[in-house]
């Protein structure tokens, strides 16, 4: 395993080691109180943050849960958005107005909420019921975002996971795959050499015959015709027998092109059995870890 993969491998298996001290801190999702500046200039409010979220689907999620519980329309202004005159029955009959900013933090959404309630902003030294209704409407909102964004990050672990095992099926296919083809290519070898025994037995007929034809016209006493077929003859002979080195030739070439591949093969395969097969499976192992550690977050939200 190279220093990369091992550097690679330590980070997977140390954050999946300490994910499960993480989940304690940040499952609790605490609503604070605090006085913070907004747009009526500095008031008391209520903040809270939710891990793992992205800024737009908050903002986006908090407009439609806003409209289901109020009814009210938000708007925008300069980073704020404020719902005015209107009841949120799950914290009070009152007519209020909700102001509520958001900002990115730590790989987090930091979420400010304002309530006004009969021109004063509410804490929990004066309106302890409204309060307690507040932070918990507010926290239902961000508990429910947290779930959604940590559900994301287990999609996208299983995706992670999904495509190293899909890895570790291409190479294991393609030691299969090399080990097929070094089998045909050995069974071609064997075939080449049968065809290179049969072409040298050939040869050294062929070769034979040859000689025997000078031979014979050396002391060729037929007529001038007969000689022309006679020499035609040998030529024919030699021709085959050129034809016959040729092949014997392109057959060793072939026997060479095919053991460079067969061995080219076995490197291939070797580096798979001895480096990407472990290393890969020990990427999947410490990935399914980190899997199971954000299966484990997801069931502690709440």
């Amino acid at each position: 395993m190279n220093t990369t993969k091992i550097i690679t491998l330590f980070l997977l298996l140390s954050s999946a080691m300490i994910y499960p001290f993480k989940i304690q801190a940040q499952d609790r999702l605490d609503v604070s109180e605090s006085q913070e500046m907004m747009s009526q200039n500095m008031q008391n409010g209520f903040g809270i943050s939710i891990p793992k979220a992205k800024i737009k689907d908050v903002e986006k999620a908090w407009k439609k849960y806003v409209k289901k519980e109020s009814k009210a329309s938000l708007k925008e202004n300069e980073g704020e958005y404020s719902a005015m005159s209107c009841v949120i029955p799950a914290v009070s009959t009152d007519t209020c107005n909700l102001y509520t900013r958001f900002n990115e933090a730590d790989n987090a959404v930091r979420m400010f909420a304002f309530l006004e309630v009969n021109d004063r902003f509410i804490s929990s030294s004066r309106d302890s019921e409204k309060t307690t209704n507040f932070k918990f409407w507010i926290r239902n909102f961000a508990l429910e975002q947290y779930r959604e964004a940590v559900e994301d990050e287990l999609k996208t672990e299983k995706r992670n996971l999904d495509k190293m095992e899909g890895d570790l099926k291409s190479f294991e296919k393609e030691i299969s795959s090399a080990e097929d083809r070094i089998r045909k290519n050995n069974r071609e070898i064997e075939r080449l050499r049968s065809e290179i025994e049969t072409l040298r037995k050939e040869q050294a007929f062929t070769n034979n015959e040859i000689l025997k034809q000078k031979q014979m016209l050396t002391t060729f006493l037929g007529s001038a015709e007969q000689r022309k077929v006679e020499e035609k003859r040998l030529k024919d002979m030699e021709k085959e027998y050129k034809r016959s080195v040729k092949k014997d030739e392109s057959a060793h070439r072939k026997i060479d092109k095919l053991e460079d591949e067969i061995k080219k093969l076995d490197k291939e395969i070797d580096k798979n059995k001895k480096k990407e097969i472990p290393d890969k499976k020990d990427e999947i192992n410490a990935q399914k870890l980190k899997v199971k550690n954000v299966e484990d977050l997801l069931s502690n939200i709440r």
